[in-house]
């Protein structure tokens, strides 16, 4: 009886004088046309006061080839906002179109006054180009330029087709000499595109001097609208001071790279290109695993290769392990001339078992009270979350979504998680903008997705180190607004439901409610044939003990009619007021209409004056007229054939 209600409520009321106020006319951002992408799709209804979904599942967005895209969620926001989430962005090029069918939404204004399905069908169009975002150009000018210089201190360098660069982690910036990192070094940034490198004092020492950029430790703008990218390979610069002939260039290749996460090791081969021959010292070698010294290390030379083995191999384990070579360890000889390292060889690597899914979060700040509940006194527009571990990070370069949705009602928001600072040095903090507050009084959840944070080993590669599952948080939301409840039924219906001979005796209608409630602005009705096509709608009018509302034609067929009140219509003196009260359910009254009982029959050859129920004569004899009731001779009279 409710879907039979909707439909009839809605036609009835689209011929009302609402008509001429309410519409289903859209704005939307973005406009149609072609787009780059397409992932947030919000439709604004400016003349529909509230919007609701009858059937979410008839809302598709389909390819050019038909296909279905999936993973669309699809919400109501701010009353009259209709939003398309995309659950990925959409960059594949072709025309996107967005369905809405006639009858899968709901209008709803004043006050409930004006309600509507949409009547036609409503199409969003975008085409996404072929045109691909324009890759970050890492090209980069060094001053000075790379080779052989007299002495170096300050390095230049220059990325001239980029408009902004910045610095992630200036650790990952290392200046070497011969293999060995130089100490002291600083770095500073000059212009968006520009930054030097340099030392207090000028290196002059014969040598390769080579600086290093690790993957990773810069990242990229290519205008002030596009997203960060960060340097997708380690760049490399060399230069060489030239010295006396007998200086013997110690650089060397590892095996293994020191910018990766390791699940594995227990070899190391160093080759050392610019020598023909290399040896080491049996004592010269060391291997730390998290600081302790490790046992078992042998060293082995063959040409210009240096190869470590470990009697026991560090498998799925994590920590960070350090090699040292120390200062004339090595012997090294180039074209008949021999010498030693002058410094130490220093290499670190970052060891991490399979990913574990272990990390959690709590909300900080506003923090919930013992019993999970937050004041709505409290600014609830952006969130702060805390991990009881340090030095954590969000995906590389991902943007992770974060939602928080209202358990028992319409309210739903989304923000991105970025990392802030805290307090304690020893956790790390996250925060959240929602961009808007609950003011509902009840339970809300917050949803982190999985992968979206984790440790620095993770963050290199997710198959290692530890990350988080997807987290769920409940708070309750107190001292805000209560959502209206429509509980309230009529205590009496005259005339009741039931069967009648005459169409007057339901033209007016009185519902009788408890003391206290009130009619709201334009509360209505509708009375509607089940077996026809009658329909009648009209407005309440106060009466002594209730409300009666009066149809202005009554039925004149016999059938079955229904006579519906949509929830909202009466309701206590805060929902009048304010709608955060009560209100009555949907009601539903069933009358049946049967002209027949006390209606004589007659034989078909009987004559005389011949009416039909609404008083106009026919002329015609009885006996071409077709089975039914007419009035003959000022008398109800059924005609049989």
């Amino acid at each position: 009886m409710n879907k039979l209600f909707t439909s009839l409520a809605t036609l009835a009321l689209a011929s009302t004088a609402f008509a001429a106020d309410h519409d289903f006319s859209y704005t939307v951002d973005p406009a149609e046309g072609e787009v780059s992408m397409l992932q947030f799709v919000t439709m604004t209804f400016p003349n529909v006061d509230e919007i609701d979904i009858n059937s979410s599942d008839d809302l598709t967005v389909l390819r050019a080839d038909g296909s279905r895209v999936r993973g669309v969620d699809v919400s109501v926001e701010n009353d009259n906002e209709l939003a398309f989430v995309f659950g990925a962005e959409q960059t594949d090029p072709g025309t996107y179109t967005i369905n809405i069918p006639a009858g899968t939404l709901a209008g709803y204004a004043d006050n409930y006054a004006w309600m509507e399905d949409n009547p036609t069908d409503i199409v969003l169009t975008y085409t996404i180009g072929s045109q691909t975002p324009e890759a970050v150009d890492w090209t980069c000018q060094t001053d000075p330029e790379e080779g052989t210089v007299d002495e170096l201190q300050n390095i230049y360098l220059y990325f001239p087709n980029i408009a902004m660069v910045d610095i992630n982690t200036k650790s990952d910036i290392v200046l070497s000499f011969n293999g060995t990192p130089i100490d002291g070094v600083k770095i500073s940034e000059e212009d968006t595109n520009l930054f030097c490198i340099y030392t207090a004092e000028p290196l002059t020492a014969a040598g390769t001097y080579t600086l290093t950029i690790a993957k990773y430790a810069l990242c990229a703008f290519n205008d002030e609208e596009s997203y960060p990218e960060d340097l997708p390979k380690e760049l490399t610069f060399t230069w060489t001071i030239e010295g006396a002939a007998t200086e013997i260039d110690f650089a060397y290749t590892p095996s293994l790279p020191t910018d990766e996460i390791l699940a594995y090791f227990g070899e190391l081969t160093l080759t050392f290109g610019n020598l023909d021959e290399v040896s080491c010292k049996a004592d010269g070698v060391s291997v730390t695993f998290n600081g302790e010294a490790m046992d078992g290390v042998t060293v082995s030379a063959d040409a210009n290769k240096l190869t470590l083995k470990l009697k026991d191999a560090l498998n799925f384990v994590e920590g960070k392990v350090e090699v040292n070579i120390a200062e004339e360890a090595l012997t090294g000889n180039a074209g008949g001339t021999t010498g030693t390292n002058a410094a130490p060889i220093t290499l670190n690597y970052n060891m991490a078992t399979p990913v574990e899914y272990d990390l959690t979060l709590a909300i900080s700040t506003p923090k919930p009270n013992a019993n999970g509940q937050i004041s709505a006194e409290k600014s609830l527009e952006s969130i702060f979350f805390v991990c009881e571990k340090k030095n954590l990070m969000t995906a590389a370069g991902t943007e992770i979504e974060v939602s928080l949705k209202e358990d028992n009602g319409n309210f739903s928001a989304k923000g991105r998680l970025r990392k802030t600072n805290g307090l304690n040095a020893n956790y790390t903090y996250f925060s959240v903008a929602f961009g808007k507050e609950p003011t509902y009084n009840g339970k809300y959840t917050i949803t982190i997705p999985k992968g979206a944070f984790g440790t620095e080993a993770w963050t290199l590669d997710p198959n290692y180190g530890h990350s988080n599952d997807e987290i769920k948080l409940s708070f309750e939301l107190t001292d805000g607004a209560d959502h209206a409840t429509y509980s309230l039924e009529p205590v009496a219906v005259d005339p009741e439901a039931g069967k009648y001979s005459n169409g007057k005796e339901i033209a007016t209608i009185t519902l009788t409610f408890a003391d206290g409630i009130e009619a709201v602005n334009g509360a209505s009705a509708t009375l509607a044939g089940v077996t026809n096509s009658y329909a009648e709608t009209a407005e309440f009018k106060a009466v002594d003990g209730g409300f009666a509302v009066s149809f202005a034609n009554a039925p004149t067929e016999s059938g079955n009619y229904v006579f519906t009140v949509t929830p909202g219509m009466f309701g206590d003196e805060g929902f009048v007021k304010n709608g955060t009260g009560k209100a009555n359910v949907p009601i539903s009254i069933e009358y049946t209409i049967d002209y027949t009982v006390g209606v004589s029959a007659v034989a078909a050859d009987k004559d005389g004056a011949i009416y039909n129920l609404q008083g106009v004569q026919v002329n015609s004899t009885i006996d071409h007229l077709p089975a039914g009731i007419y009035v003959i001779d000022g008398k109800k009279t059924l005609i049989k054939k």
